[in-house]
């Protein structure tokens, strides 16, 4: 019946949610409270500010995936493109099979002028996003 289906459709996405917060709360060990802070402050657009809260949030433990590519995005916005390609090149070393870290360092080559880097970096991105979309069809 339709509402049996539903609920099965309903009981897949929840445990596809639970599989990803998993998995994700493993990389999740910097200074949450700076990183929540640092998120913030770039969203008013104090990206000074945000900087050094993800500065914070990265002095004890710099393994955090997501905190690398905010930096990242946010170097970019202080146009410190070395940085920001830097940051690029760690979330990527932190997870290679996710698009976000090619895209942003495509980015910082972009900006730098480096077009043929970004070029290379960019179509890295859009195959890493194809294959993961495609996975999580699979899955």
């Amino acid at each position: 019946s339709d509402r049996n289906l539903r609920k099965s459709i309903y009981s897949f996405v929840l445990s596809l949610f639970r599989a990803y917060l998993e998995k994700t709360q493993s990389r999740l060990v910097c200074n949450m409270e700076d990183f929540n802070k640092a998120n913030a402050a770039f969203i008013r657009e104090d990206y000074f500010g945000a900087l050094e809260l993800y500065n914070q949030s990265l002095k004890e433990q710099n393994d955090n995936f997501d905190a690398f590519a905010f930096r990242s995005q946010t170097q970019y916005k202080v146009n410190n493109f070395t940085g920001g390609i830097a940051d690029a090149e760690q979330a990527i070393a932190l997870a290679s099979d996710n698009y976000r870290g090619h895209y942003l360092r495509g980015i910082g080559h972009f900006y730098a002028e480096k077009f043929d880097t970004a070029v290379q970096d960019l179509t890295e991105a859009l195959t890493k996003a194809k294959e993961g979309s495609e996975k999580a069809l699979v899955q």
